[in-house]
């Protein structure tokens, strides 16, 4: 199948002909990106999205490529949503092989502003949607004998710190940690679970935000350049394709940076420096003494 929208076409231990993939949130943007690419590498793609439109276009695009696709609307906020997604794959395609747990829908603003409504909707789609369909997807995996697939996706958000950000960042590193503990869990029965941190990506939603930090104070001139330095969708999805392949069902517990033009891989938070007690328990004043080595060592 010729590749359709950005890309070039996976070598042969990358190809996932006969494959069945899952991407959430794949009518727009990142999703839309890895949803092309799967399918130019030759498997078969259930498109998740909220709304039929965009996921019902992204279904033309890949069949007139000769792909084969099918859509399944739904919200991965409602509980029920994860079921409905591995039933459509398995129904219209046999089996699955790939989940990767791309939607999100959030609520920014001021910390001090936000309502419990903002944190529910943010931490039920980008948290709840990956928990509930990495679950679902990993017990139809299982039951298939022959393992399969999970990417999730997360965001430097989670531990870069960023003002009118923090439901949107709690529910990305609730994200990571949720890789981290079913990769331990699901190597046994062969599945791979990875994270991708995509960076800033010229998608309408990311760009729209850019443009509003100059509403923050951010300088024009430094709003152009992180402009200018976006990402393009096409050039994150070969890693979402690789991890989701035979190839790269051999990695499993990491957390992957693409970029246009590099590939970073991220340590798990660690311990950097420690400072002993003489005597065991700290009181007030040996913690008072000891600090500052912490921080200046």
């Amino acid at each position: 199948m010729p590749v359709g929208e950005g890309g070039t076409a996976p070598d042969a231990a990358r190809r996932l002909d006969g494959r069945v993939a899952v991407v959430t949130g794949a009518g727009r943007g990142l999703g839309r990106a890895y949803a092309f690419a799967l399918a130019a590498a030759g498997a078969a793609v259930v498109v998740n999205d909220l709304d039929a439109e965009p996921a019902t276009a992204v279904v033309a695009a890949i069949e007139a490529h000769g792909g084969r696709a099918t859509t399944c609307v739904a919200s991965v906020a409602d509980a029920d949503c994860a079921e409905r997604i591995v039933a459509v794959a398995r129904d219209r395609f046999g089996r699955l092989d790939a989940m990767v747990t791309n939607a999100g829908a959030d609520r920014r603003g001021a910390l001090l502003d936000l309502t419990p409504d903002d944190w529910d909707l943010t931490l039920r789609t980008h948290l709840g949607g990956s928990i509930t369909c990495s679950v679902a997807a990993a017990r139809a995996m299982r039951d298939q004998g022959d393992g399969g697939a999970i990417v999730l996706v997360t965001s430097g958000a989670f531990h870069l710190g960023s003002a009118t950000l923090a439901p949107y960042a709690a529910a990305k590193g609730g994200i990571y940690a949720l890789m981290r503990s079913m990769s331990v869990e699901l190597e046994a029965v062969g599945i791979a679970v990875n994270a991708v941190m995509p960076p800033l990506v010229g998608t309408a939603q990311a760009l729209a935000w850019v443009d509003d930090l100059v509403r923050q104070g951010v300088p024009a001139a430094e709003v152009a350049t992180i402009r200018a330095a976006a990402a393009r969708p096409e050039d994150i999805a070969p890693l979402v394709v690789h991890l989701c392949s035979p190839a790269g069902r051999t990695i499993t517990g990491h957390l992957f940076r693409p970029t246009t033009t590099s590939l970073g891989l991220f340590a798990p938070p660690r311990e950097i420096r420690s400072v002993a007690t003489d005597a065991p328990g700290w009181t007030p004043d040996a913690l008072r003494a000891a600090l500052p080595a912490l921080f200046d060592p």
